[in-house]
């Protein structure tokens, strides 16, 4: 949320299903979550996407989101973003 809010401050994280449409449609066509080859394996995140309530996520999901998100790109290159990507990592270790 931090994370969106920060990179869009004229639409903030709702937290329903309109931030989640609006983080939808940041992702490029070309986005991994719409090939056909992952489609499965990324089926589950669309649904909970579109759902856009934090509670509805997992940390498995939030770590993909942070991870590979057409819509999060820009913080993924900043020096936070590194650190953020650094903690997901952890995370996922765990």
């Amino acid at each position: 949320m931090q994370e969106w809010n920060s990179l869009y401050p004229s639409t903030l994280w709702q937290n329903n299903s309109t931030s989640g449409s609006q983080l939808l449609a940041e992702e490029k066509a070309e986005s991994r979550l719409y090939d056909l080859a992952y489609r499965r394996d990324y089926q589950r995140q669309l649904i909970v996407r579109e759902c856009g309530r934090m509670g509805c996520y997992h940390v498995g999901f939030c770590s993909k989101v942070l991870r590979v998100s057409d819509a999060l790109t820009q913080s993924r290159s900043s020096r936070r973003g590194r650190r953020i990507l650094g903690a997901v990592h952890q995370l996922k270790e765990v």
